[in-house]
């Protein structure tokens, strides 16, 4: 698991090229671009690199790119390896002013999610249309409002780590302030923490530190709260993964901790491979084995001994001999006896 990688903001300059080069390697899933304005007939190529890869750059032949309101555009490539560098590639020049690398996942696409009003369900073609905030993907344009003392949540069926939170005011809201709170509830359907936010601007981000385990997320606000896309971003509890993170690492995982595609971080002992499901045994066994079934010759084992288990061995072979010399030495005596007594009975 990884956090979002914020990039630095910046003055708006013109660039045909994005390249963003990470220190170590990153799950990558996305990369919003906030433009002075938008963009028509935007011709965009995403590419990368990964530590595995000797060829260089490599294309992302399936990534998608939407608009966010206006001016910011987001480009997604679910990358399955960890990448190192991603370099966005357009045909002409364009006004970039932030740029904003995520490298968690946008969980709420894995939601289900209700409207409640006044305590029921709100169960309409509004509510459902209202859903499509949460899918990541506001091309449509459309904007969605939620009512004054309405509220919106959002409940997962496995726990998640919430590492930031993204909301889009849509810029046709005219209040002064963006007035709302977001809820997050543990496994014990406790609250965890509040954010209360009283704060104009038509891009609010929170990043949260150790949000610990969450299951439900709920957004309320006192007043009309107009919405083109909210996002939170997180990835899966340690110990499992996946798109719904039900699948369990395993169990051959050092601390059973693995990637978000399963593969191991470390191995337990005498474990290797991606899945450490390789014994390190059979591999030696097997280096020292010829493949060919002609020339297979199986190699003895050759036994080596500690000098403690050598120590034992020579006091036991000293005692064995010891043994054998005072029974040797006592048949002897008795046998001496024997001849001297015989001497006196044959004089007597």
């Amino acid at each position: 698991m990884t956090n979002p990688i914020l990039a630095l903001d910046s003055a708006c300059s013109m660039s045909n090229t994005i390249n963003v080069v990470f220190k170590t390697e990153q799950h990558f899933i996305s990369l919003g671009i906030e433009l002075l304005y938008r963009v028509t007939e935007l011709n965009t190529t995403l590419f990368y690199t990964t530590q595995k890869s000797n060829v260089g750059l490599l294309q992302c032949l399936h990534f998608k790119t939407f608009w966010i309101r206006n001016s910011t555009l987001e480009i997604e490539c679910k990358i399955t390896e960890l990448i190192l560098e991603v370099k966005i590639v357009f045909g002409l020049f364009v006004p970039i002013c932030r740029i904003r690398v995520n490298g968690g996942r946008n969980v709420l696409k894995e939601s289900s999610v209700d409207i409640f009003s006044n305590g029921q369900i709100v169960k309409n073609m509004a509510s459902l249309h209202y859903k499509k905030a949460l899918n990541g993907n506001a091309e449509d344009g459309l904007c969605f409002s939620l009512e004054r003392h309405a509220k919106w949540e959002s409940t997962f069926q496995w726990p998640r780590i919430i590492k930031q939170v993204v909301i889009h005011i849509c810029e046709t809201f005219t209040s002064d302030t963006v007035n709302f709170k977001i809820e997050f509830f543990n496994t014990g359907d406790q609250i965890k923490f509040i954010k209360i936010v009283n704060y104009f601007s038509y891009r609010y981000a929170i990043n949260i530190v150790n949000s610990g385990e969450i299951v439900k997320i709920v957004l309320s606000s006192s007043e009309t709260l107009a919405v083109s896309e909210f996002e939170v971003l997180g990835d899966c509890t340690k110990r499992r993964y996946g798109a719904d993170c039900k699948e369990m690492c395993s169990i051959t995982c050092a601390d059973q901790d693995c990637q978000f595609n399963g593969v191991c971080k470390e191995c337990v002992q005498k474990r290797t491979g991606d899945f450490c499901m390789e014994s390190l045994d059979k591999i030696r066994f097997s280096e020292n084995v010829s493949l060919s079934p002609i020339n297979y010759i199986p190699t003895r084992r050759k036994f080596a001994f500690s000098q403690a288990q050598i120590l034992t061995i020579i006091v036991l072979i000293i005692i064995v001999i010891v043994m054998l010399y005072l029974l040797t030495f006592k048949n002897g005596s008795r046998n001496d006896q024997r001849q001297t007594n015989k001497k006196r009975s044959l004089k007597e």
